[in-house]
């Protein structure tokens, strides 16, 4: 998947174009995209059971850069296979892209939560950055931005979703599939399409948690399917509310041979979300904003009764939530203080980026239509249960945030109503 679209071309309409007679701003964009699996062997981070060192690599990690400008604003939009960035790495990344765009730019950065790439996070008290893999991982994007090459258009844009569960279900004995949501946000110049940004919520975990090669899960193996059928526009992964979604109960097996299933069935559903004819609004101008929330972290103490009505998988975890919270309470000092929610405005449609792993129910505090809730960006923190939560699991015993902290994210996500 060695290919560059910043060298698509746009046919630009100029100022008067067909989208009537009223004058049209042209915007620029550009995308690029970079692999960045490592160069040697490395630890995966994702699973606590990950202890040795890896070196093969099944199913490729990209960083994928989307460019965009209009008369007076820069936006450089990033997607990376990878478990999470921290806010110290984001820092890195937005120093980066200052440096060679403008230092006016405004910047997000999502990953896809893949469990099967190295460490670009501190999070939890329980993992910490690569160094290495950080430094190689800021040159290849480095690379990737002095590479991108910015066109003009007449852009419009739409977006199509639908509720889709071949992928990703509720893991939780308690909670149903209501909120598990396949949409595409697509971008046009003119009648043409130029890329689209696919958006799911399902955590990346369908390779064995022992699994002896990184991965980008089904996440990668969709895009590459998707760019086969179409492969003069751009794509990008962004990971929603998947906090309590999984492929625990879609799955058939854990082996890479499944990931190509799931990844195949991930691709056909948003191939058909492409097909489909929706409403296009022109995009003449976006709008960024973010929205900083002081948080309040507790550790929980854990002492679980392991009664018969959950599943023993959810047994095992509650276990294992149990010792970590020991580890977790001994390094709270390492925990984020701020979280950044940051949301961008594309038309009619709002891209709500927070850093938290959320359960799907903060779905019902937006507008499906025209709202995407996208999480593990602009940093990385943990599960966000729903509020007034009391259902015990391995999700809510992980949970450090506090019920204030929960309703400023629910503040933020219905700014858009």
């Amino acid at each position: 998947m060695n290919f560059d679209f910043a060298r698509l071309s746009c046919h630009p309409v100029g100022k008067y174009g067909k989208m009537g007679k009223k004058e049209v701003d042209m915007m620029k964009y550009g995308f690029n995209q970079i692999c960045i699996n490592p160069q040697g062997s490395m630890l995966p981070t994702g699973f606590f059971t990950q202890i040795k060192p890896v070196s093969q690599v099944r199913g490729d990690l990209y960083a994928r850069i989307l460019h965009i400008e209009d008369d007076n604003k820069n936006l450089i939009m990033i997607t990376l296979d990878s478990l999470g960035v921290s806010s110290a790495v984001y820092r890195k990344i937005e120093t980066l892209v200052k440096k060679l765009t403008d230092s006016s730019c405004e910047l997000t950065v999502s990953c896809s939560h893949t469990h099967f790439a190295p460490s670009l996070s501190l999070a939890m008290g329980l993992f910490f950055p690569n160094e290495e893999y950080t430094e190689f991982v800021l040159d290849r994007l480095s690379n990737c931005l002095r590479n991108l090459k910015l066109n003009e258009a007449v852009i419009s844009v739409d977006y199509n979703r639908e509720n889709f569960i071949g992928v990703g279900r509720s893991r939780l004995s308690t909670g149903n599939d209501d909120n598990v949501e396949a949409g595409v946000l697509s971008f046009y110049n003119n009648s043409h399409r130029i890329g689209n940004f696919l958006y799911y919520n399902c955590h990346p975990t369908v390779s064995p948690e022992d699994a002896a090669y990184f991965s980008s899960d089904y996440v990668g193996l969709c895009i590459e399917q998707l760019h086969q059928r179409y492969p003069n526009e751009f794509f990008m992964f962004m990971q929603g509310a998947a906090g309590d979604i999984s492929t625990r109960f879609t799955r058939q097996t854990k082996s890479y041979e499944e990931v190509i299933r799931l990844g195949r069935s991930m691709a056909a559903e948003f191939n058909q979300l492409l097909e489909k004819n929706v409403p296009k609004f022109p995009l003449e101008h976006f709008t960024v904003s973010s929205t900083p929330i002081i948080l309040h972290h507790s550790v929980k103490e854990v002492n679980v009764p392991l009664n018969q009505t959950i599943s023993e998988k959810e047994k095992r975890e509650l276990t294992t939530a149990a010792a970590l919270s020991e580890q977790m309470r001994k390094n709270i000092g390492y925990f984020e203080k701020v979280a950044v929610m940051t949301r961008v405005d594309f038309g009619p449609y709002h891209l709500m980026f927070n850093p938290f792993e959320l359960f799907s129910s903060y779905l019902n505090y937006t507008h499906r239509d025209n709202t995407l809730v996208i999480g593990y960006s602009q940093g990385y923190i943990g599960y966000v249960s729903k509020l007034e939560n009391n259902e015990i699991t391995y999700e809510t015993l992980m949970e450090t945030v506090s019920e204030i902290d929960k309703k400023s994210i629910v503040s933020f996500l219905t700014s858009t109503l």
